[in-house]
């Protein structure tokens, strides 16, 4: 298998604020970090992560198990748009992202020089180039992380962060980071975060001048986004939120960093989830090894009521806001039971529970109330009501719009567009072996190749 959770989790911390809740753990408690953070950086950039993996669908809700729906093969090729863009020699690996109708593509050389080219995604034409060398050498397949702002992309190095305009590829500035450091892609500001220096410190996208500093006291820091954003993306123009260890929350300006609001939650659990969304923060508790608890606090009156309590031998494995007011919890009950859950906030009861796949999941939502449960190869997609839908097997899946998902092959072959009500399948055409993720807006998908960074359009 060419890719696994690992890489959907490594490209969801790429994209993610990457701020550290607690010091390093293990490489699972690492991807269950991002499955936690990739809630709260949401943006309205209508840009989809398309996961590494082959693509085949399996059975509806209404099928066997065992059924296997294959994927139609097709004998056109996907219609490009331009040519492809050279990446400069042989490359094993690569990252893209997207933002506002450019896609950006990362690689590293090894002799530690990094690379990145902007196209445009309704033309095809390469926009700019960019190079930025460092001291140490790497493996060529050795990538950091790429994120994309509104007005700038942003290459973040073991070390620091690198700002580059997202008109002409001109550094703009670069932020030093150190390991327990993170960076916030705001709409209004690059926001760094810092656990050594207990500062956060809010720059200019433009010229990169420090616009505010303050002392950070918090153990999380995030964005409040506002209903109707996607899910997946990158920067947000929501408020900022702190939580302390101690449960202390503070809503604050990001343009000026002045503080909206204070009040108390419940004391967070060490490592625990933590999501912000709308109208709700959403806390995991302190409760010992006996299981967990989730408090929903309304960001409008403060109030704060527990709305999930687990016994002992219940694991939480994942969570996300299923939409503007209902919570999808992912628990592992004993005996490696499994089941997804749809939480109302407003009134504070459990609305459905179904059996989830096995394995180590996580859970995503579209906003709109339909949900991804995912394990190493395998995706189940869920609607309102809880039903399983479809599930696709060593797939890139991804929500196209509300109504659709798109599947991208790793290997050579068909890309599909499912129906989400009734799992139709409409194949549009081959693409050639990928060689890092792909990203896609609802009518266009760019993927690095080995004959360079390639866009198709998905309408034909």
């Amino acid at each position: 298998m060419p890719a696994d959770l690992d890489e959907l989790f490594a490209t969801l911390g790429r994209q993610a604020d990457a701020i550290p809740l607690a010091p390093a753990a293990a490489a699972r408690e690492r991807g269950r970090q991002r499955n936690r953070t990739r809630a709260v950086v949401a943006s309205a950039v209508a840009v989809c992560l398309v996961v590494a993996g082959a693509v085949g669908l399996v059975e509806r809700s209404d099928r066997r198990p065992d059924q296997t729906v294959a994927p139609t093969p097709s004998n056109r090729a996907m219609p490009e748009v331009g040519s492809p863009i050279s990446l400069g020699g042989t490359i094993t690996s690569a990252d893209v992202v997207a933002a506002d109708g450019r896609v950006f593509a990362l690689w590293k050389a090894d002799d530690g020089t990094f690379h990145l080219r902007a196209a445009d995604l309704h033309t095809g034409a390469l926009l700019w180039e960019a190079e930025h060398r460092t001291e140490q050498k790497a493996e060529p397949n050795a990538l950091v992380g790429l994120r994309a702002a509104k007005s700038a992309v942003v290459l973040n190095t073991s070390g620091a962060a690198y700002v580059y305009r997202a008109t002409d590829g001109k550094l703009l500035f670069d932020l030093p980071l150190a390991e327990n450091d993170g960076l916030v892609l705001h709409d209004r500001a690059a926001i760094r975060w810092s656990q050594q220096d207990q500062q956060i410190e809010a720059y200019d996208w433009l010229t990169g001048e420090r616009r505010w500093s303050r002392d950070a006291t918090a153990d999380r820091l995030g964005i409040v986004h506002p209903r109707g954003t996607l899910r997946l993306g990158e920067s947000g123009d929501g408020q900022l939120f702190e939580v302390t260890g101690e449960g202390e929350v503070r809503l604050m300006d990001a343009g000026t960093g002045r503080v909206l609001e204070t009040f108390t939650v419940p004391r967070p659990a060490d490592n625990g989830w933590v999501i912000a969304y709308d109208n709700w923060l959403i806390i995991e508790e302190t409760s010992g090894k006996n299981g967990y608890r989730l408090a929903a606090t309304d960001l409008g009156t403060g109030e704060t009521t527990t709305v999930v309590s687990e016994k002992a031998g219940h694991t939480l494995h994942g969570l996300d806001m299923c939409d503007a007011d209902r919570l999808c919890v992912l628990d592992q009950a004993p005996l490696r039971r499994y089941t997804l859950a749809s939480i109302d906030l407003t009134r504070q009861r459990e609305v459905w529970r179904v059996p989830a796949m096995e394995g180590y999941p996580m859970v995503e939502s579209d906003g709109h109330g339909r949900t991804m449960v995912a394990d190493t190869g395998v995706m189940a997609f869920y609607d309102a009501n809880g039903r399983e839908v479809l599930r696709t097997k060593e797939a890139a899946t991804s929500w196209l719009n509300t109504e659709t998902l798109l599947n991208v092959p790793a290997a050579p072959g068909p890309v599909q567009l499912i129906r989400f009500s009734d799992g139709h399948v409409t194949t549009l055409g081959e693409v050639p072996l990928r060689i890092g993720n792909c990203v896609n807006t609802e009518d266009r998908l760019a993927c690095p190749t080995l004959d360079g960074l390639r866009i198709w359009s998905l309408t034909g």
